[in-house]
């Protein structure tokens, strides 16, 4: 069997390659086209040629299913083991691929899932409405850089792209990368989904429930993730409030001790002291609700 070494030189030899470079492009696709239960399979759109999380676009027709067709395999998380890829600690594949094709639209995949756990966790999650997202890992051979064009040649080279691969035109406003001529690796199902909140609420009430180490452990770090970003929210409001008893204090101080006459009738430090007192009750109640 091909090491990843062996099948990085083939590649680069193949496409004649000065310097190669292994992407992933990360779109929330998740909804499910199909659910095929006597297979253990689903059929989504793994990638379409819409603006990625970095601001890339991968045009689909222009994707060589050449060399995956050979081994086409569905990664976690493009996980491919202890190699030159990267991705940690060695992680079975999801499963396969029945069938893939570009539709117009983007990749259509037909897959099958695996008998090990976290197969089946993934395969559960996408047929109980949980789909979790799609991504490619490729390797780019026909590269636009918008940099390299100034307004006038970007809208042609817009033009261009759109009407040779019917893309709306819109897609490309944001782009900083179009690949318009890449090699698929693999594509990886990948734990972020459309709705976190939704899917937080279905293991927490028991609809989901993992076999897997690896799925229970994204979801535990997710779930911190979001409790960190709740306290944030609260730290935030705190800061917020701090402003306005600073401005608050500053008014009231000057109202009660500044008299016409210069002279004090309420002294600045009892005034000062109340003010703490009440402030440290506020935050302690607040902090309280957290």
């Amino acid at each position: 069997m091909e090491t990843a070494i062996q099948r990085a030189n083939r590649i680069k030899a193949e496409y004649n390659l000065e310097d190669m470079e292994f992407k992933n492009s990360f779109h929330s696709v998740t909804k499910v086209e199909k659910i095929v239960e006597s297979e253990r399979a689903i059929v989504k759109y793994v990638t379409k040629p819409t603006l990625d999380r970095s601001k890339e676009i991968v045009i689909s027709q222009g994707i060589d299913l050449t060399d995956f067709n050979k081994n086409p395999v569905i990664l976690y998380a493009h996980n491919y083991g202890n190699s030159m890829f990267g991705g940690g600690s060695p992680v079975l594949p999801l499963g396969k691929d029945l069938w893939i094709k570009d539709d117009g639209n983007g990749l259509l995949a037909k897959q099958t899932y695996a008998n090990h756990d976290l197969a089946e966790d993934v395969y559960r999650m996408h047929a109980d409405g949980f789909p979790l997202a799609s991504s490619i890992g490729f390797i780019p051979i026909k590269t636009i850089w918008r940099g390299s064009f100034n307004d006038k040649e970007w809208k042609k080279e817009i033009a261009r792209l759109s009407d040779t691969y019917n893309i709306d035109k819109n897609n490309f406003s944001s782009a900083g990368y179009v690949y318009e001529k890449s090699l698929l690796l693999e594509h990886s199902d990948c734990p972020v989904g459309d709705n976190p909140d939704a899917l937080a609420l279905a293991i927490k009430s028991g609809k989901i429930e993992f076999k897997s180490e690896e799925l229970n452990q994204v979801f535990e770090s997710v779930f911190l993730h979001n409790k960190i970003d709740d306290l944030m929210v609260v730290v935030n409001q705190l800061k917020s409030d701090q402003e306005i008893l600073k401005s608050t204090i500053n008014t009231f101080t000057k109202e009660m001790v500044e008299q016409p006459d210069g002279k004090s009738q309420i002294s600045q430090a009892y005034i000062t002291s109340r003010v703490t007192l009440a402030v440290e009750q506020m935050i302690n109640k607040r902090l309280g609700k957290v």
